[in-house]
This record gives C-alpha cells, structure tokens and sequence, in this order.
C-alpha cells in the first residue's frame, strides 16, 4: 500500500541525513520577499523542477487546500489513534501522543502498530514519514496535525501534488528561520564558518546552471 502513494522512498532522506551548518549558511541568505538566495553574482531558488527531480515526488496533480480549524484536527487525531486527546477545546494538547499542539512522532508510530488495524498502521507510517521528511519543523520529533487530513483517503494520497505543497511548506519556513542565536557545538559552528566563507566565495562559474539537462521539461 504504501509503494503505491509514490512516497515510500522518502524515507531515505530522513532528517539525520542532513548537514544542518550547511544548511544554516544558506538560510542566512534567504529574501524572504523574493523567495531567493542572495548570493554573490546574484539571486538564486528552489523551484519545482528541482523538487521534481531531487525528491521524485508529484508537482502536478491535486491540490492541497484545505486549513482545518484546530478543533477539526484534535477530533481527526482522537480517529486515527483511538484515544482521548486531552486538553481544552481549541488548547495545547497533552498526552502520551500530544505534546505541544504537535504529535510525538515516534509514539505515533508504536500507536499504529499497537491497533493492529492495517489501515491506520498505514496511515500512521506515512504520517510520520512526511512529517520527517517533507513537512518537518524545527521540533524534529513532533509531528504537524494538518498533515493527517491528506492521509483519512488513501486511494487520494498517490494523486495529490505533494511537491508543489512541499516547496510551498519550504518558503514558509525560510521566512520564519532565526537567523541569530541557534545553539549548535564547536564542530557545528566552525562547519558553520567554512561554509559562509564558501558561499561568500562563489561565482557563477562554480555553479551548475542545468543540471537536470538542457530541457527540464522533457520528463
């Protein structure tokens, strides 16, 4: 089932993979007003092609509108683990499950397989897979309640234009990154340095300019 939503390999690119020094030398030159990258020789993006290709996920396809109302989300989560969700109605939740407006995503995971319910063991794994993956916040172990509402119909899931949402979900939170303050160790911070020092050097000649092809649009 889960090799049908066209999601699977995501899992691969867990968060654990990432270099987060890198990550935050290039945040550091995010335009939240243009969504681009101020570099040396001028602004550079992400955009859905890149997407398409990095991730190998839908760009086109069924979009995600929908922005339930908090109290629609707690009743949603109350569905798919089967327990009470505790607190007051349109409050912080708090329980084995919830913590902090978010789901805990490794006891999620152990939920969905303690239901022995197939469906819902689905459901929960590809939770917290997007949630590691496509949708994660800084939190790293909590799990954003919306994404739940793509996930009640599962013959959708495969059709639902999970770059485009993706990418949308990236420029977000680029605007809200800190850009001061972070607490990371000694390694992480001289990374942190070289890295900025990289940027600062580059040209337009160390930049790889089509490296999808000439013609992205040919696949």
């Amino acid at each position: 089932v889960v090799e049908g939503t066209g999601l699977s390999h995501l899992a691969g690119c867990m968060m654990q993979h990432l270099d987060t020094s890198l990550i935050t030398a290039f945040v550091e030159r995010w335009q939240p007003y243009t969504n681009t990258f101020h570099m040396p020789f001028g602004e550079m993006s992400i955009l859905l092609h890149d997407v398409h290709h990095i991730l190998r996920i839908l760009v086109e396809g069924e979009l995600m509108r929908d922005d339930p109302h908090p109290d629609v989300l707690k009743l949603d989560m109350h569905d798919l683990v089967r327990v009470p969700v505790d607190g007051p109605v349109g409050g912080k939740w708090k329980s084995k499950w919830f913590l902090n407006g978010g789901i805990h995503a490794e006891g999620l995971l152990v939920r969905g397989r303690e239901m022995k319910i197939r469906d819902l063991e689905v459901q929960t794994y590809l939770f917290v897979l997007l949630g590691s993956t496509l949708f994660v916040d800084k939190s790293r172990d909590r799990l954003r309640p919306a994404i739940n509402v793509f996930l009640k119909d599962q013959r959708r899931v495969a059709g639902y234009a999970w770059g485009a949402a993706a990418l949308a979900y990236l420029y977000r939170q680029l605007r809200m990154a800190t850009r001061v303050g972070s607490k990371s160790g000694d390694d992480a911070r001289q990374r942190l340095v070289r890295y900025r020092q990289m940027l600062d050097e580059m040209s337009r000649e160390d930049v790889s300019w089509t490296p999808y092809g000439r013609d992205v649009g040919t696949e």
